[in-house]
């Protein structure tokens, strides 16, 4: 089923207008930067962003406890993406609290992670099995590949199971395989990569989706010592680097380079702002490089500035209707 603007706009007064589904509650603010983890044996320890206050009661989820998003006229169904994002807050939980109970409820979605890999020619993948705008279904996504991976690497380092690590090291294979080949990556001019969460072309390279997969191939690249991981992962800091002043916009951040070159850029929303914020604090603690340290402070800047933030509000409704 092609999804027409009738139904893009009948989705944004459900969900906007109506407050109907849950899709606008399942990633609460403020984003928290957790880097606890990072000097840790490899993927032994908290997620660098901490999901946990997301796992909360009431959490719309299936018989089994795996979550699952309401997406108000477009139905409820699993998103990959958010079932690893429940994961890792549940690992985080555990991994602060040493309740065996938190341990427990993240297995089942890591379990779920096993049960719903789909084999491809590159590995294994999660794919999205309704129709999203601009993906019609099956579709996949770089973003919802990483959260599966940090899932079952962290699953693989606690559980003395090898499926875990196999069939996530498989995952990342599939992510780091090229767009035209089936994968996530596309190969830059310039010798960088970006990871898509919306595979397509042109690439549009969602700022929070792209670092979040070069997090989970740094990851897989110190779990499985692997150097070709590792040296992707470069590459993908690198690309944002190249291309950071087109993220920035002078009093905001753009959610993507898509109609970059246009009048109405893809202005992230606050929350989103918020999170690039804290994904370039993560990387400069990763990379060691104090670009991204500035350019956090710098988004920060723009967050706390009241006209920078009317601004953004505003462009950022007008942004969503003219989609």
């Amino acid at each position: 089923m092609n999804l027409s603007r009738t139904d893009y706009f009948k989705y944004l007064f459900n969900v906007y207008g109506l407050r109907r589904g849950t899709i606008t509650k399942s990633w609460h603010d403020p984003t928290v930067v957790d880097l606890s983890g990072i000097d840790e044996e490899p993927v032994t320890g908290s997620y660098p962003i901490d999901f946990s206050q997301d796992d909360v009661p009431g959490l719309l989820t299936d018989e089994n406890g795996v979550p699952m998003i309401d997406y108000a006229s477009l139905g409820i169904h699993y998103n990959p993406w958010f079932v690893g994002h429940i994961a890792l807050g549940r690992y985080t939980k555990w991994k602060k609290t040493k309740n065996d109970s938190h341990l427990d409820r993240f297995r089942i979605l890591a379990d779920w992670f096993v049960k719903n890999a789909t084999a491809s020619p590159n590995g294994f993948t999660w794919l999205y099995h309704f129709d999203w705008f601009g993906h019609d279904k099956p579709w996949r996504s770089g973003l919802s590949q990483a959260h599966g991976i940090s899932t079952l690497l962290r699953a693989a380092s606690i559980f003395s199971d090898a499926e875990y690590a196999d069939i996530g090291k498989k995952a990342v294979d599939e992510m780091l395989s090229p767009m035209d080949k089936g994968g996530t990556l596309f190969h830059w001019p310039d010798g960088t990569i970006t990871i898509e969460e919306s595979v397509k072309y042109p690439p549009s390279t969602v700022l929070n989706g792209h670092l979040f997969s070069v997090i989970a191939a740094w990851e897989a690249g110190r779990f499985f010592d692997n150097d070709q991981y590792l040296n992707l992962a470069e590459k993908g800091w690198q690309f944002v680097l190249n291309n950071i002043d087109r993220y920035d916009l002078g009093y905001w951040s753009c959610y993507s380079l898509s109609n970059n070159k246009n009048v109405i850029k893809d202005i992230a929303s606050p929350h989103y702002h918020e999170v690039h914020i804290g994904l370039f604090q993560v990387s400069a603690a990763i990379t060691g490089n104090g670009i991204f340290n500035e350019h956090s402070k710098k988004f920060k800047y723009y967050q706390n500035d009241i006209s920078c933030r009317l601004r953004a509000i505003w462009m950022k409704r007008l942004s969503k209707l003219t989609a």
